[in-house]
């Protein structure tokens, strides 16, 4: 006879580690906790125009196939590539406003203790130090800011970039490709930690002995898609919705460094005094300590994976912009799956 549909589930359901569902549960608080502190946050007048205000209008605007949004007096599409845009539109259609994007917000980030929990335990062969990590996830600042501190679409790259590194790490080629995708539709500069991502996995890939020589292309073809990805976006598709000029935020948060991409580039490259004298300004020391210190100063004994972070963190301490450099802000999101594969992969090691 064949089983009831019940007890093959009530099977799976007891076959799940105890410290998966406190993963889990842990992760469902979070999202109640920061989805209700933003969605008050929003009814009390905390929000505002910038950023709460461009999205929600972008995405009612793109439900509607419009893309002009006022509030930032640009287009959608030449402001940002958020693809993400796209998912919600469905939502939009039935109302969804601001309650419903902190809500997303909080749950997308709270989900990020899922794979930190795989990803910990397969390293560490136990499941309870695979708790431990995704506890130290969900308490970790940098994550409980931007859960409430207005949406922004690029707060949803971090779970799919644990994701990412996690079907990479078991060479599940396919869903590893989706979670990079899904990663890009939130922000076009999120292609520069997936051609970090991609190349940081190759060298990992060519000491290891499993791996074979279709798992090495893989990982360079990420690296690839990172290269392919942001030179469509901010050379031809910014340009395209932007009056032929290049994305606002070259000139307006690195112009101390050039007038466009290449010089900004070059002045890196010719002056490193520059970025290092950039580089260690107290307020930056400050911020390498707080995105670090919770973590026990672990990602510095996993410099290889804390690479993945080096792009957008360079690109916060040689900015203009003081906000890029604190932990209260949507900027440190793409340097925060980094930072914790690199805690685990360092406690692996030691």
């Amino acid at each position: 006879t064949t089983e009831p549909p019940s007890n093959r589930l009530l099977e799976f359901v007891a076959g799940v580690h105890p410290a998966l569902w406190l993963t889990i549960f842990g992760a469902t608080v979070f999202t109640v906790v920061f989805g209700t502190l933003g969605v008050q946050h929003h009814r009390n007048f905390g929000t505002w125009a910038f950023d709460m205000g461009i999205y929600d209008q972008s995405f009612w605007l793109v439900s509607r196939g419009k893309s002009w949004v006022t509030v930032r007096g640009l287009d959608f599409w030449g402001h940002h590539i958020n693809l993400i845009a796209i998912a919600f539109a469905p939502f939009y259609w039935l109302g969804a406003g601001p309650s419903f994007l902190y809500v997303v917000q909080a749950g997308a980030l709270g989900a990020g203790a899922i794979p930190t929990y795989l990803l910990a335990r397969d390293r560490m062969r136990n499941p309870w130090v695979g708790l431990v990590f995704a506890v130290v996830y969900l308490m970790y600042a940098p994550i409980q800011w931007i859960a409430w501190a207005n949406f922004h679409p690029e707060a949803l790259v971090v779970t799919p970039l644990l994701f990412a590194w996690w079907f990479g790490m078991q060479r599940r080629w396919r869903p590893f490709f989706i979670s990079l995708v899904i990663a890009l539709s939130t922000r076009e500069d999120t292609a520069l930690a997936v051609f970090m991502m991609g190349l940081v996995l190759w060298l990992m890939l060519r000491r290891d002995d499993d791996a074979d020589g279709r798992d090495r292309r893989m990982a360079l073809v990420a690296s690839a898609l990172g290269v392919v990805w942001y030179a469509v976006s901010t050379r031809l598709v910014i340009p395209a919705f932007n009056q032929g000029n290049q994305p606002f935020y070259i000139g307006y948060f690195y112009g101390n460094y050039g007038s466009d991409t290449f010089e900004i580039a070059e002045t890196i490259i010719t002056r490193p005094d520059r970025v290092v004298s950039d580089a260690t300004q107290p307020d930056r020391l400050r911020f390498y300590r707080d995105l670090l210190l919770p973590w026990g100063g672990l990602p510095l004994a996993g410099l290889l994976q804390l690479a993945m972070a080096l792009p957008q963190m360079l690109a916060s301490v040689i900015g203009l912009s003081p906000y890029a450099r604190t932990i209260r802000y949507q900027y440190t999101a793409v340097m925060i799956a980094p930072i914790v594969i690199a805690s685990i992969e360092a406690s692996a090691w030691m």
